[in-house]
């Protein structure tokens, strides 16, 4: 690029230099081709001019158009040069310009008002058409903004979205005010004098205020207070008017909703941890103060003076206590377990677990607890590997094994079964038991939820299913319930993890 050190002209110019040009010379090119075709028109068709004024409809009509398209200056100035081809080339004497009489005077007349005429009305036209463009886009403008603001999950977001999306939409610099303890305070970012003034204003005073280019709205909103929307218009404070008052009332209900949505899940949060709360009192209430007071009922009965003394009364008695102490440590087993789980599984490590010999522990050690009952193992040929915690895995399995026991009868058998499908492995435990109904299936996985039975069936502590679904998660698998199997009877639960294989692949 050089620079004409006389002049102070560049060349080439800067293409921002360039667009104001562009733009003037495409705003006279139709005009000027207007005109040019109605001299061509009044030129060559001969039976226009054969009398004086012939031709002269063809020059009002040329500048009626060229008034209706390009408006009332451009209008005027090519009635004057119309006047002029006029005289000069269809008036005798031919190429000379002479007015003898006010019957030369019409036709310079008839085209300046057939300019005023048109020029006024197309302009007007075009000054409705411009309003009616700005009024479309501020419209889309604000359904865009307002999509954004009902977008926003909270009143930080509200905010964000005020200060940076909104502003970057509009052009504009806005501020956004609210009231703390009875104080107006910016609620983003750094803040000038002037706003700050003008938000005071229309918090305590009127609804808007206006200081040089900044403009203030007050933003209704009955759960905080009022605050105020300021904008930095620049020298177009007045063309933004309209919008920003809608904009301030879009604001109000976005932030009123976002606040009502906070409220609506701090009160459910609440709800729920009352509920929890309730449900882990109830459950140890069941599964701790029972244990207890039944150990201590048979060390009463044995320390009592009379009691006998013989070795099978004893054992037992001894045989009930374990049982007991064996009840409150699967408990709190589960407790510590399931809130070591909902940690994360960044706390929880994974080693490669041959499941079919982990099952086979696990009903070994539930065929010495429930003497009696018959738990079957079915398996394939190929052991089935997978990535999971060995201590989580054997405390699922002896969950959903332990409710399999406890709630069916006695002289029905529980079914295991280990195989693997595709990538995964699949653990099913059934029994013949009572069922669970429909309507509760989905909720039986949820922390301290009982199923609810007329009957006098014994109570697990709600922590079974939960503590094998969260299991199963962690290690990106899965647990389903089905109930009831057959004659309206049995459930099984399916544990499905990844194998080892699936894994590495």
């Amino acid at each position: 690029m050089r620079t004409n050190r006389t002049t102070g002209l560049r060349w080439p110019p800067r293409p921002d230099a360039l667009t104001p040009v562009l733009a003037g010379a495409l705003a006279w090119a139709l005009p000027a081709l207007l005109l040019a075709f109605t001299v061509m028109l009044g030129t060559n068709f001969e039976p226009l001019h054969v009398e004086r004024m012939s031709a002269g409809p063809v020059f009002v009509l040329g500048i009626a158009i060229i008034g209706a398209t390009s408006g009332l200056a451009t209008a005027v100035f090519c009635a004057l040069l119309a006047t002029l081809i006029f005289e000069f080339f269809f008036v005798a004497p031919l190429y000379a310009i002479e007015i003898d009489s006010a019957r030369d005077l019409l036709p310079p007349a008839l085209f300046m008002l057939s300019a005023l005429v048109s020029g006024t009305v197309g302009g007007r036209l075009k000054e409705k058409s411009a309003r009616l463009a700005q009024s479309n886009r501020q419209l889309e403008s604000l359904l865009e903004m307002s999509r954004l603001l009902q977008a926003a999950p909270d009143v930080s977001a509200v905010r964000k979205v005020v200060i940076e999306a909104l502003a970057a939409k509009l052009g504009l610099r806005l501020y956004l005010f609210g009231q703390h303890e009875g104080t107006v305070v910016a609620l983003a970012g750094d803040t000038p004098g002037q706003p700050f003034d003008l938000a005071r204003r229309v918090v305590t005073g009127p609804a808007f205020a206006q200081d040089g280019r900044y403009l203030a709205y007050r933003i209704e909103d009955s759960r905080s207070g009022a605050g105020a929307l300021v904008a930095d218009c620049g020298a177009a404070a007045g063309r933004h008017r309209e919008i920003l008052e809608a904009l301030a009332l879009m604001v109000g209900l976005a932030l009123e909703r976002a606040q009502l949505g906070s409220e609506l899940a701090y009160a459910q949060a609440m709800a729920k941890t009352e509920e929890l709360r309730s449900a882990l009192l109830a459950s140890v209430s069941i599964n701790v103060r029972k244990p207890v007071a039944a150990i201590g009922e048979t060390v009463e009965r044995l320390r009592a003076p009379g009691a006998p003394r013989d070795a099978r009364g004893t054992a037992r008695a001894l045989r009930d206590i374990a049982s007991e102490c064996d009840r409150i440590e699967q408990f709190s087993a589960n407790l510590l377990e399931l809130s070591r789980l909902e940690t994360g599984v960044e706390g929880v490590a994974g080693q490669e677990l041959a499941v079919g010999a982990l099952l086979r522990t696990v009903i070994a050690r539930k065929c010495a607890r429930w003497p009696g009952r018959e738990i079957t193992l079915t398996q394939g040929e190929a052991e089935p590997w997978v990535l999971a915690d060995a201590g989580l895995f054997d405390l699922a399995l002896t969950n959903v094994l332990e409710n399999a026991l406890l709630y069916s009868d006695a002289d029905t058998p529980v079914a295991v079964v280990c195989r693997s499908d595709d990538e995964d492995c699949v653990v099913e435990i059934s029994d013949a038991g009572c069922g669970i109904p429909a309507h509760e299936q989905s909720w039986v996985f949820h922390r301290f939820y009982r199923v609810r039975r007329e009957d006098q069936a014994p109570g697990g502590t709600g922590l079974g299913l939960a503590i094998a679904k969260t299991f199963a998660e962690a290690f990106g698998g899965s647990i389903a319930l089905r109930s009831p199997l057959r004659d309206g009877k049995g459930t099984m639960v399916t544990i499905r993890l990844p194998l080892c294989n699936a894994l590495q692949s």
